[in-house]
Formats: C-alpha cells, structure tokens, sequence
C-alpha cells in the first residue's frame, strides 16, 4: 500500500484450497524457512522477511461476523492478490460485500464465479490431519491470541484492531471538534 518503512516486512494472507488449510501452511513456511524469508516471532530485523499471519480455507471464504467491521473492511479491501488459482480473490470479494457499507467505493464489480469443492481423497484428508497434530503440537507452548482451526488461523499475537481503531475515532474526534472560523 506504498505506506510501510523501508525496514518492514512483508504481510501475506493465504487463502488455502478446500481441506488443505495445516498442509498449506506447513509447506509455505518450510519453503520461507529453507531461503531464511520468514520472519520469526521476537526478531528485531526483519527487512523484506515474510510474515504469513492469516491462513483461510477458500470453503469458508467469509470474515466471522465478530470481526465485520472498519478495520476488517479495510483489510480486505487492501489485499493484493500474488496468485490468483480458479478467480479465489473475486471469490474472497463476493464472500465479503459485507465490506462495502464501510468503504463502498474499495469494491469493484467482478464476473459471476463458483466455489471449487473439496474433492480430495482419503490419503490428502490424512497428511491434512498430521500435518495440523504436528503443527499444534509445535505451536502448543507459544500459543498467546492466536485464532486456530480448521477454516481459519490467524497468527497476530497482539491485535492491532483496538489500536488503529482507537486512533482513528481520536482523529475523527479531533477533526469535528475544530473551530470553523467565521
């Protein structure tokens, strides 16, 4: 969004095909891992490192309700899609117009798209189920704010929505509180 310092990392969001959400995100982050791209909780130099903090099943494209709101709504509407497989970012759109009666002008209108289906068989319904135990099991002693299950995990330690959000309403605060000279 042309607004990040130079010595910040990058943000990814995966959205994951049907039924791949744990595999999807173990192999991301051994690929990152091999080439040292991500960055690693509690680094301090972390310059065009990869930070891979939100992961969604594309069968469950929707944002929870709990979290529909401006914040959210700009999130969404912010995504630059890198690898766009069978229309999945419209798909992501279309699955979130909740968004638009916060920024109605962030959406364009797309092509009429469907939802692929999970079709996979017995053997990837298993290495998706090790894949998570080994994950979870990993993860287990450091888990803090983390969203994790089997449509969505969301790995942001400290949730930036209560600051951006309070700074915000103290702008529009300060904004309608100025004098209109005469």
């Amino acid at each position: 969004m042309h607004n990040a310092p130079a010595d910040d990392y990058i943000v990814i969001f995966i959205l994951a095909a049907p039924g791949t959400l744990w595999m999807t995100r173990f192999l991301a982050t051994l690929l990152l891992d091999i080439f040292h791209l991500r960055r690693i909780p509690g680094e301090v130099r972390f310059r065009d490192k990869i930070c891979l903090n939100m992961y969604l099943d594309s069968s469950r494209l929707i944002l929870p309700r709990n979290e529909q709101d401006l914040y959210s709504a700009h999130e969404v509407a912010q995504l630059k899609p890198l690898l766009n497989r069978k229309h999945t970012y419209e798909l992501f759109l279309k699955s979130n117009l909740w968004a638009k009666q916060y920024m109605p002008h962030a959406f364009f209108a797309s092509k009429k798209v469907k939802a692929d289906k999970n079709g996979w068989g017995s053997a990837v319904v298993f290495v998706e189920t090790m894949a998570k135990w080994l994950q979870l099991r990993h993860m287990q002693k450091r888990l803090t704010n983390e969203i994790i299950g089997d449509k969505l995990l969301r790995f942001h330690p400290v949730d930036a929505r209560e600051r951006v959000m309070g700074e915000y309403q103290s702008r529009i605060k300060k904004f309608f509180s100025r004098q209109v000279p005469s």
